[in-house]
């Protein structure tokens, strides 16, 4: 079982050419309007439908991340009130990198889709949010960690 993140195993699907009905690929007429259809004509609509489906798949897995980011608050929170040794303080900051380098991949692999379908728009845009809050956790644990292990002082 492929467990990665970026290219989650998809049903390739496809439109009827005659009656636009969603369709599992490699049938040899349309459950629907039971027309013969033609694979050539199908091809392009299955491909399409294919990187689509992947990237709102994928999307979708990525937010599973997000309700970690309240937790990564917390922790850097703490992290401010006790003094901690400076390699856990480093191991806490890069921990919070995951989260943003997945969803920039994301972006890289599927950002740039032009596509009309409702669910992948509401994919982007929900990532585009997640992309946010990441980045702030990562900015407030970069901004905890020079802080407090006196690299940058206060009353300076």
């Amino acid at each position: 079982m492929d467990k990665n993140l970026l290219t989650p195993e998809i049903t390739v699907t496809a439109q009827c050419h005659t009656c636009q009905e969603t369709i599992v690929y490699g049938l040899e007429n349309c459950p629907h309007c039971g027309i013969k259809l033609d694979y050539e004509e199908l091809a392009v609509s299955a491909i399409n439908t294919f990187v689509i489906n992947q990237a709102i798949s994928s999307a979708n897995t990525i937010k599973t991340i997000d309700p970690a980011a309240p937790l990564s608050l917390i922790v850097i929170l703490l992290r401010v009130l006790i003094d901690l040794a400076i390699w856990y303080e480093l191991i806490c900051s890069v921990v919070w990198l995951f989260p943003l380098l997945v969803i920039s991949a994301w972006f890289v692999k599927h950002g740039k889709w032009d596509s009309n379908d409702e669910d992948f728009l509401e994919a982007k845009k929900s990532l585009k949010s997640s992309f946010k809050v990441w980045l702030a956790v990562n900015v407030l644990s970069l901004i905890v960690f020079f802080f407090s292990d006196g690299w940058i002082k206060w009353d300076e």
